[in-house]
């Protein structure tokens, strides 16, 4: 019995030890994948720590530190959940940028009151370059306790071989390479489109902090933002927006899942619409609507 026990007791800890020595070899994989993906980006990038979990396959990432021609972004923590040519599963937090544009977005936001700034963002997306096919499943960009923007599409005649040189930085696009890229970006068809904005407390603390500034109470300031909303937009765009002043909730954007309209086709409509007050272009032509949906 004391034998039998001994021999449970030395395939446990062998087991472990494999285990342990399997894991340690995953993990050196893992981060060679990651640093094998940022090459195919040209960015150089620090890592504090790579895991992966041997039963779902997720991958985390801790300190993460990107460096392009660009400047330099961190994130404390990323989650891969799937990546590879035709698939992206991946899950941000922590964002934070060093250059001049992050610091005065982050000096506009700690005066309304935010003392830790940073986002979290998410991506799930598979693409078939054969049929030059993009299902944005999901991406979302959230400033936690202030907002979060969220998109999703199904894009057609996608130039994944050219539009890659979009996140190339190792040096700047030609003028024929430009227009090359602006065509292939004008010409992608988007159907299924859903934009999402989403109010989590960022409309509340800009009008308190502009009451305060103003010597005013917030609901004189939101009555201001509201008739000015009235003022400068067509009713279409006005009302989903007062309601979400005032109620909060979300703006959401979508399109008819049957249509499929060209971005540049989306860009000249947009600008045509609102120069001439006159939306119907947007239901007629993209099947484009804007609702108000409130907090559940």
């Amino acid at each position: 019995m004391k034998r039998l026990a001994f021999v449970f007791l030395a395939l446990v800890v062998v087991g472990l030890l494999g285990f342990g020595a399997l894991q340690l070899y995953v993990n050196k994989k893992a981060e060679e994948q990651i640093r094998s993906f940022a090459k195919d980006i040209d960015a150089e990038i620090e890592l504090e720590k790579v895991s992966k979990n041997l039963f779902t396959g997720e991958v985390t990432v801790k300190g993460l530190v990107i460096k392009t021609t660009g400047g330099v972004t961190k994130a404390q923590e990323v989650v891969v959940k799937d990546i590879s040519p035709k698939s992206l599963d991946v899950e941000i937090k922590g964002i934070r940028g060093e250059d001049e544009d992050f610091a005065e977005l982050e000096s506009d936001l700690r005066k309304l009151g935010y003392e830790q700034v940073s986002f979290n963002a998410g991506l799930k997306a598979f693409l078939d370059k054969e049929v030059q096919r993009l299902q944005l499943e999901r991406f979302y960009w959230e400033l936690p306790e202030g907002f979060r923007v969220f998109l999703s599409a199904d894009l057609l005649n996608v130039d994944a071989d050219l539009l890659k040189k979009l996140f190339k930085n190792n040096r700047e696009l030609s003028q024929e390479e430009l227009l090359r890229v602006a065509y292939a970006l004008s010409d992608i068809k988007v159907r299924g489109l859903v934009i999402e904005f989403t109010d989590e407390g960022l409309i509340t603390r800009a009008i308190e902090t502009r009451a305060s500034q103003e010597g005013k109470s917030p609901e004189e300031v939101k009555k201001e933002v509201v008739d000015a909303l009235e003022k400068e937009f067509p009713q279409e765009i006005a009302d989903p927006f007062k309601k979400l002043i005032q109620k909060g909730g979300s703006v959401v954007i979508t399109s008819d899942p049957n249509r499929t309209f060209k971005v540049g086709e989306f860009l000249l409509v947009t600008v045509m619409s609102f120069q001439t007050g006159d939306l119907s272009q947007i239901k007629n032509s993209l099947g484009l609507k804007i609702e108000h949906k409130e907090e559940p």
